[in-house]
């Protein structure tokens, strides 16, 4: 009960989140194999600069290797080991190279290599497929339109107390209808079916929570 509660409201841990590029994506990391993600400044680089390792203590608990140390500049999307959640958020993809976000709050990257324990999820696939609702980031100020299109009509604004259920991504219009099944709802207008943009001026307008 504690792990679907945690899972649900988990919505965008860093406030300043919308502050960052969308970028490309998320990477999940699989922590199930105690991975280590060597960062670099640049792809030139032949040393890393920075390590984050996945390993178990002696009490057989999952942990990161020097965790108060790595914590000072390791601030990434999620990051909820009890709960097999790691993740970061991917600005660019280029070959062999991932650039992520080691920092969302101060926007800071750095660059890792593809490894078969880090999967590239796009933005479009994961809003669909690995979160159960969204709602409205407060930076932003966005209008539900009856169809993917700017000059559409509005239905109405999101409020505070919208919550939603992701059905379609269509470029950066993303189709919604109010969430009750999560029952994180608590909008007395309920909409069916409607259109808003999931990024605008290169940023994330929504929070959203990982599936249960």
């Amino acid at each position: 009960m504690l792990k679907h509660l945690l899972l649900v409201t988990l919505i965008s841990p860093l406030i300043l989140c919308a502050q960052l590029k969308v970028g490309q994506g998320i990477l999940k990391i699989n922590i199930s194999n105690f991975p280590s993600m060597m960062l670099y400044a640049d792809t030139l680089q032949e040393s890393p600069l920075r390590k984050v390792e996945v390993k178990k203590d002696t009490s057989g608990e999952v942990v990161i290797t020097d965790r108060e140390e790595v914590d000072k500049w390791f601030k990434p999307e999620q990051l909820f080991l009890e709960y097999d959640i790691f993740m970061m958020r991917v600005d660019v993809v280029s070959g062999k190279w991932i650039q992520v976000y080691t920092d969302n709050e101060r926007g800071i990257t750095m660059w890792t290599r593809v490894d078969p324990n880090f999967e590239f999820i796009p933005w479009e696939k994961f809003l669909l497929k690995e979160i159960s609702a969204i709602d409205k980031h407060p930076s932003f100020s966005l209008n539900i339109k009856i169809s993917p299109a700017d000059n559409s009509k509005t239905i109405r604004k999101i409020e505070p107390t919208d919550c939603f259920e992701v059905l379609e991504i269509k470029g950066s219009w993303m189709h919604i209808k109010t969430n009750l099944r999560s029952e994180c709802n608590e909008s007395k207008k309920i909409i069916k079916s409607g259109w808003i943009k999931w990024k605008q001026d290169g940023k994330l307008t929504i929070n959203y929570s990982l599936m249960a």
